[in-house]
C-alpha cells in the first residue's frame, strides 16, 4: 500500500496545496486571528500557518485513505480541492450577481460539471496539442534475466506468462518476422489490437519495440509509441528491470491521468507484486481484475 501512496504522491500533494490555499483564503479574514491588524502579533501568524499546515497534512492523509479503498474515485482528491479553491476565489463574484438565492446552487453544479468534462471529460479532446510522454522506470526482482525474459518479451509467443495478464493473443504477422499482431482483453467481447514492430532484440538483456493501435490516420499519433526493456543482472538470481516508455501524442484528460497515477511506476509495482505473491494494491492490477472478471 506504501508504494500506492508513493505513485499517488502528485495527486495527493496537489490536492494538499489547494486545500492549503482554500483554508488559507477562508480562515484570513476570521476575527479571531486578527491578521489584517497593522499591529498583528509575530505570534498570532506563527499560530495560523502551524495550525494550517497540521490541518492541511491531516487532510492529506485522509486524501491518502480514500485513494487506498477508493481507487476507482481517485481523480476527486485533485478535482475537489481545486475546484473549492476556485468557487473560494470567485465568491465574490458569485454574491454579487443578480440571481435569487435558489438559483445559486444550481450554478455552482453547473460550473462543477463544466470543469469536470474540461478536465477529465470530452470536452478539449478535439484540442490536439502534442503531449508527448515518457517515462523511465527500474526495479529489482529476485529473478535470473532468463527468467524474467518471456514474460516481457512478446515476441517470445508467452503469452500466458505475461506481465499483462489481459494479453489475449500475439500472432506473427505474415511474411513479417519482427511485426506482431497483438490483443489485449478489454471487457466482454472487446479487445484493444496494437501492431507491435520489434525495433532492437537481444535476448535476456535488451527488447524494444514500436506499438500503434487501429485507428482511423487522424488519430494515428494517440496510439503510437515506443517500449523499451532491459534487464541487467544482479547477482544469480536477481535482475534490473528498466522499462521506458514514450508515445508521441496523448488527449490531454488521458495525459492528465497518466501523469498524477505515474502510469509506467504503477504498472511496474504490481508486477513485482504479483510475482512476489502479495497483494497488488496499483491502479493498474485493480483495472485488469475488473477487466478479466468480464472478460
Amino acid at each position: 500500500m506504501f508504494r500506492l501512496m508513493y505513485r499517488q504522491r502528485r495527486r495527493i500533494l496537489i490536492g494538499g496545496l489547494f486545500t492549503g490555499l482554500t483554508m488559507l483564503l477562508a480562515f484570513q479574514d476570521l476575527p479571531e486571528f486578527h491578521l489584517h491588524s497593522s499591529n498583528t502579533p509575530l505570534k498570532t501568524w506563527a499560530i495560523f500557518i502551524l495550525t494550517l499546515t497540521i490541518m492541511t497534512a491531516a487532510i492529506m492523509m485522509i486524501y491518502a485513505v480514500f485513494i487506498a479503498f477508493f481507487k476507482r474515485w481517485r481523480f476527486l482528491v485533485e478535482l475537489l480541492p481545486v475546484f473549492w479553491f476556485l468557487v473560494t476565489v470567485l465568491e465574490p463574484v458569485h454574491s454579487a450577481l443578480p440571481l435569487p438565492e435558489y438559483l445559486k446552487p444550481f450554478l455552482w453544479f453547473a460550473g462543477w460539471m463544466l470543469f469536470y468534462t474540461m478536465v477529465y471529460g470530452t470536452g478539449l479532446d478535439d484540442y490536439r496539442s502534442k503531449f508527448s510522454w515518457r517515462s523511465r522506470r527500474s526495479v529489482v526482482l529476485p529473478m535470473a534475466p532468463e527468467d524474467v525474459w518471456p514474460k516481457l518479451a512478446v515476441a517470445e509467443g508467452c503469452e500466458d506468462q505475461n506481465w499483462e495478464p489481459i494479453i489475449h493473443e500475439v500472432r506473427q504477422a505474415e511474411g513479417q518476422p519482427d511485426v506482431f499482431d497483438v490483443q489485449y482483453k478489454m471487457g466482454p467481447s472487446i479487445f484493444q489490437h496494437q501492431t507491435q514492430t520489434v525495433l532492437a532484440k537481444d535476448e535476456n538483456t535488451h527488447f524494444r519495440y514500436r506499438f500503434q493501435g487501429d485507428t482511423a490516420p487522424g488519430n494515428s499519433g494517440l496510439s503510437d509509441g515506443v517500449f523499451d526493456i532491459r534487464l541487467e543482472p544482479r547477482g544469480e538470481e536477481s535482475t534490473r528491470l528498466t522499462l521506458e516508455m514514450s508515445q508521441k501524442e496523448m488527449l490531454p484528460r488521458v495525459a492528465l491521468l497518466v501523469w498524477f497515477d505515474d502510469l509506467l511506476g504503477d504498472k511496474v509495482d504490481g508486477f513485482r507484486a504479483r510475482l512476489a505473491g502479495k497483494r497488488d494494491w496499483s491502479v493498474t492490477g485493480l483495472t485488469h481484475r475488473e477487466i478479466l472478471r468480464l472478460s
